[in-house]
């Protein structure tokens, strides 16, 4: 892939379908790339949500499950995917930050009956739930699995963004807004999509949540 006039072009020229969010506000320069996820099951309910007048969310990029991509704000505009965050003292994400959503549940409930399903009720298959801890909280639960195809093709997008921007740092919604947000969560390796991208410290940094990258809770 690839980056023209701040739209996003397969490497065969290709443009990659734009949906423009209404969304968004001034230009940027972007230095950092903030992982989401969208709590939804589908890539059209997330894409729907970003266009509802009432949502006032959107995010640059969202990967399906599938590995669809769809871009909604152009990369030089800030998309409204970080709301209350900072990161090293910098506040207000939105000003500073990338943002791309994986389609993924999230964090899943269990029914007495012993079924997963997401925030709205809706069913989980148990092949597709990893039982894991968040950094920030202390219990287990169960958490939607990213099929390897949508971390492949975020990571390609993520890439495509590093190639031309020059992206410092990845973080989670959940480093740069801890206690308000879970997203990523424990089930994205961020750890090894950190590391295929930017390498080095900064990578394991931002793996393990480093507390002192973070300031007080929002």
């Amino acid at each position: 892939m690839y980056i023209d006039a701040h739209r996003l072009y397969e490497d065969d020229g290709t443009p990659v379908p734009f949906i423009e969010s209404p969304h968004q506000s001034d230009r940027f320069e972007p230095r950092y790339l903030v992982i989401h996820y969208t709590a939804t099951l589908t890539i059209r309910d997330c894409v729907a949500w970003f266009l509802d007048a009432a949502a006032k969310a959107s995010a640059h990029v969202i990967v399906g499950r599938n590995g669809r991509i769809a871009p909604m704000v152009a990369f030089n505009r800030r998309a409204w995917h970080a709301g209350r965050s900072r990161w090293h003292g910098v506040e207000d994400l939105n000003a500073h930050a990338l943002g791309i959503e994986l389609v993924n549940a999230g964090a899943l409930e269990r029914t007495p009956a012993g079924a997963w399903t997401d925030g709205a009720g809706h069913a989980v298959a148990d092949g597709q739930v990893r039982i894991a801890r968040h950094k920030h909280e202390s219990v287990d639960r169960g958490w939607h699995e990213f099929p390897p195809l949508q971390i492949d093709r975020a990571l390609a997008v993520a890439r495509t963004l590093h190639a031309q921007y020059g992206v410092e740092e990845v973080l989670g919604h959940d480093d740069i807004a801890p206690g308000r947000k879970l997203d990523p969560g424990p089930a994205f390796p961020m750890a090894p999509f950190a590391f295929d991208l930017l390498g080095g410290t900064r990578a394991v940094s931002v793996a393990v949540g480093d507390p002192t990258g973070r300031e007080e809770h929002d």
